[in-house]
């Protein structure tokens, strides 16, 4: 075989090669297109679609227009809360607020799910448009899990971060109620978020975010030693009334043998 044949062979070889390497590259160039395209279609979408459910507050403000809102019905608590008819006041809870707006837990696709573990979700809480539920950026995933997010827009801290929704400093996130704290409105830190105290969290336990990272201080879960204190005082009260029940039954009793 001559050495021209051969350099022929080669060279022929060699562009079907540079061809087919062009032609994958197109095909990849082209997916990336299709992704990119997709990604801003969902974000287009969940704009449009979750533009109209925010509520006329954001952080800042929801406080002083919602305090010691009075009402007659539903409708004088912006639909956002109920009417307590004893008190004339309105009640709000499940209401998640940032910087710039304020959104209200429906229970499906915008909410907060404590155990978003895919296993527990309701089929409602799949289809997310916004998600509430955070994790610091330095819990790993094992540990800490959101429902999976494509879009920052898709999370209320407004950061997603390898398909899970973890905190943002730019823009913390403050779940308002006042359920348990009578008129006032109060908004605090969800879980996960990072605190300097136990008042800045709802669950009003502030503390390392692990043994081996101590420098780093997040809201968690009520502290069992707080329970404890709950439990002590509420068992006491109870043994307190009733010993005070028999005592004034014991009372009555004695004074009716007198007559």
């Amino acid at each position: 075989m001559s050495t021209t044949y051969k350099n022929s062979k080669t060279k022929k070889e060699y562009s079907k090669t540079k061809k087919e390497y062009s032609k994958t590259k197109k095909e990849y160039s082209k997916t990336k297109n299709e992704f990119s395209k997709t990604k801003n279609d969902f974000s287009t979408t969940f704009m449009n679609k979750s533009s109209v459910n925010s509520l006329d507050f954001n952080y800042n403000d929801i406080e002083s227009k919602l305090k010691d809102r009075k009402c007659k019905t539903k409708e004088d608590c912006f639909d956002i809360g109920e009417c307590d008819t004893k008190s004339g006041m309105c009640k709000f809870k499940d209401i998640y607020c940032t910087r710039e707006s304020c959104f209200q837990d429906n229970g499906c696709n915008m909410s907060y799910v404590k155990n978003a573990r895919p296993q527990y979700l309701k089929t409602c809480e799949r289809n997310t448009v916004r998600i509430f539920e955070t994790c610091h950026p330095e819990i790993n995933n094992s540990t800490c899990v959101t429902r999976e997010c494509v879009a920052h827009e898709q999370c209320l801290s407004h950061k997603c971060y390898y398909n899970r929704c973890v905190t943002n400093e730019k823009n913390p996130i403050y779940y308002c109620s006042n359920i348990d704290s009578g008129n006032e409105l109060s908004c605090k830190l969800i879980l996960n978020e990072p605190c300097t105290k136990n008042e800045d969290c709802f669950s009003n336990h502030c503390g390392a975010i692990s043994k081996e990272n101590k420098d780093i201080s997040i809201c968690l879960e009520p502290s069992s030693q707080s329970c404890n204190i709950v439990a002590f005082f509420l068992t006491n009260l109870v043994v307190i009334v009733s010993l005070l029940s028999l005592y004034y039954c014991y009372k009555r009793v004695k004074k009716s043998k007198h007559y």
